[in-house]
């Protein structure tokens, strides 16, 4: 999909985790003006080094002389970017929200050592159906202790635990081993449990009857539609995953839309970047699988800042839910009107 882009500006952005060791994280928001459209738009671009992603700065420059040279963007994440703008000036020229409806979330955890009695009881009380947390980041027998001290506190909540292929199928078993049957027993999905292989896949979901969901975002992100979608048929054929994970950020539609022709749960997540981009992913979601439980309430995983609360006063996140209200972002604000943008190129 390519657009004439007139005006492309940014404003770079910090964001600092939440946890006992906090991380800090760089973006830009971009805000695009479009040949075809009255208004312009804002996305977020989020860079994942650790995954194979440019520096920023990098990612800015190659923007600038594509629309410059009006030429083709190489990278889907830059390509995702422009069209979530896109999006978004087309909701404001219309006067309605970026997000067309509503949709229930996940809560979030980064690491299960970091995880507290109050992070469970604000899930319940926010009506959370399931929590996400990362593991494999620590030892496992301290992961699985941490959140067998929450067993008394943890309700009917579902878990959600997201390994990120970091470890063996022998770490994982010892994991689970040191789960209190409970918490055990809440077990929804094991997303990307440990390095992809099929029938290694298939024979632990066949052995635990815990389900898998397929991620593998940052390995997918240069898939073809159509690759993609002969992939996630020999996925789901032979039992090696029942759940698709979605990242509008890096990923095109297309695949989900394959995984809801096949009746499997889709499960859309933001890349924890920016609220704005996590809006974005919460547009999708409505759009790609709206009855599923989905990640877009991704503002906390960091600390408080201007952004976060002003999109809580926005009320377009009640409990569990992200709402689509007022005009486009639906972010207005004194935050909004006084921030600062940089004009990368005007064409």
């Amino acid at each position: 999909m390519s657009f004439d882009i007139s005006k492309l500006e940014a404003h770079r952005y910090v964001l600092k985790s939440r946890g006992l060791r906090p991380v800090f994280r760089v973006g830009a928001l971009l805000r695009v003006t479009f040949a075809n459209l009255p208004m312009a738009g804002v996305s977020d671009l989020f860079p994942w080094p650790e995954f194979g992603d440019p520096s920023l700065e990098t990612w800015i420059s190659e923007l600038k002389s594509a629309v410059e040279a009006k030429s083709l963007l190489s990278s889907i994440t830059l390509c995702r970017a422009i069209e979530a703008a896109h999006d978004e000036a087309n909701a404001v020229s219309l006067g309605v929200p970026l997000v067309p409806g509503s949709i229930v979330n996940h809560a979030f955890a980064t690491d299960p050592c970091d995880l507290g009695i109050g992070d469970i009881v604000e899930a319940r009380r926010s009506t959370c159906p399931a929590i996400k947390i990362k593991i494999g980041k620590n030892d496992v027998a301290d992961e699985a202790a941490a959140l067998a001290r929450l067993v008394s506190h943890w309700g009917g909540i579902k878990l959600r635990l997201d390994a990120n292929e970091r470890l063996t199928r022998e770490q994982l078993m010892t994991f689970l081993d040191g789960l209190p049957i409970l918490i055990r027993e809440s077990i929804e999905f094991i997303e990307d449990p440990f390095p992809f292989d099929l029938k290694g896949w298939s024979r632990f979901h066949r052995e635990t009857e815990i389900q898998i969901a397929y991620d593998r975002g940052a390995k997918d992100r240069t898939l073809a539609a159509n690759g993609a979608e002969v992939q996630l048929e020999e996925l789901f054929e032979s039992r090696a995953a029942q759940i698709l994970i979605h990242k509008p950020a890096w990923q095109l539609d297309e695949r989900a839309i394959s995984a809801r022709e096949r009746g499997r749960p889709v499960v859309v997540t933001s890349i924890l970047g920016h609220p704005v981009g996590s809006l974005w992913a919460a547009k999708k979601a409505f759009e790609l699988s709206p009855d599923d439980v989905h990640g877009c309430r991704s503002h906390m995983a960091y600390r408080d800042d201007e952004a976060s609360a002003t999109l809580v006063k926005s009320k377009q996140v009640r409990g569990s839910r992200v709402v689509g209200i007022g005009v486009g972002l639906g972010l207005q604000s004194k935050w909004w009107k006084r921030m600062k943008w940089e004009m990368i190129t005007s064409c």
